[in-house]
């Protein structure tokens, strides 16, 4: 049985969506709050620390730590009352964005942690954790515009060009164009198709998982002609299930855009980019 409790009292972690909710657009109060002490009878330790790190979930499992910063907040003592400790983290800044792709999912815990008098021993109680999505915007990344092109002999020329392929998803839209070069064949309907892709590694081994279609936008119905330029746009910020791109040894989730014209054979001719997704500050919500 244990000799003592551990509890965290964090007032912002209560402004945090914790299920598949709209993210929020900012998060005005630093990340602070009270660790609560409780020995259930004389306890010696050797100190009390906060803790907060970036976890990958395999299967529900934790399958690595990309990110952990802890601070001490209170030193050794044999506790025979209980304490109140408040301790401040401040602006931490948060390298990912939670959420979840396939079998894996991307979260951040926070914990309270007692250290004994064995130097190699944390202890933890199941009221010392708390598990979060999405806290501090991820800093701000480069714009990044891409151009392609998509053939097939001589009946079909097709320039594709993209604005920005690193956006945030808190603000950003998906903007870009397709313009018909050459058309000998008829086209009736173009699609742009938002994707993702998740994989990770066990054992030495790669597990990757299909592409999946998160959204699917008709950009045009009818024929075009030669010369004919088609934009389209996808606000990013009314997605349901966004998240960030995310890159570490053992994990990886990629984000692309499918742009799929198709004839009046049923033939596809179509175009792949990758994107990189990230999570900042919504602006326009100042």
């Amino acid at each position: 049985m244990s000799k003592f409790t551990l509890a965290l009292q964090v007032p912002a972690l209560q402004m945090l969506p914790l299920s598949n909710g709209l993210p929020l657009t900012k998060i005005t109060t630093k990340l602070a709050g009270t660790v609560i002490f409780t020995p259930l009878k004389a306890t010696s330790h050797q100190g009390i620390s906060v803790q907060i790190t970036g976890l990958v979930l395999v299967n529900k499992l934790i399958k690595s730590v990309f990110f952990e910063l802890q601070k001490d907040i209170f030193g050794a003592e044999k506790s025979t009352l209980p304490r109140s400790i408040p301790f401040d983290l401040g602006q931490v800044q948060l390298p990912y964005s939670t959420g979840k792709a396939g079998s894996i999912e991307i979260i951040y815990c926070l914990k309270a942690i007692l250290k004994t008098s064995n130097t190699a021993k944390y202890l933890e109680t199941p009221s010392s954790a708390l598990f979060f999505e999405r806290f501090v915007p991820s800093p701000q990344r480069e714009i990044t515009p891409f151009k392609t092109e998509v053939g097939a002999e001589n009946a079909i020329q097709i320039e594709i060009q993209t604005s920005n392929t690193t956006l945030n998803l808190a603000r950003d839209s998906f903007l870009g164009s397709v313009n018909f070069l050459l058309c000998q064949k008829k086209f009736v309907q173009m699609e742009v198709i938002l994707r993702v892709r998740s994989q990770y590694k066990e054992r030495n081994q790669i597990f990757v998982h299909d592409w999946e279609d998160i959204f699917r936008y008709q950009a045009m119905e009818g024929a075009p002609v030669r010369g004919e330029i088609v934009p389209f746009k996808i606000p990013l910020f009314r997605l349901q299930e966004a998240f960030c791109s995310f890159v570490t040894e053992d994990c990886k989730i990629d984000w692309s855009v499918l742009v799929d014209v198709s004839d009046t054979d049923g033939q596809h001719y179509f175009k792949e980019i990758l994107l990189n997704f990230w999570w900042g500050e919504d602006e326009a919500a100042e």
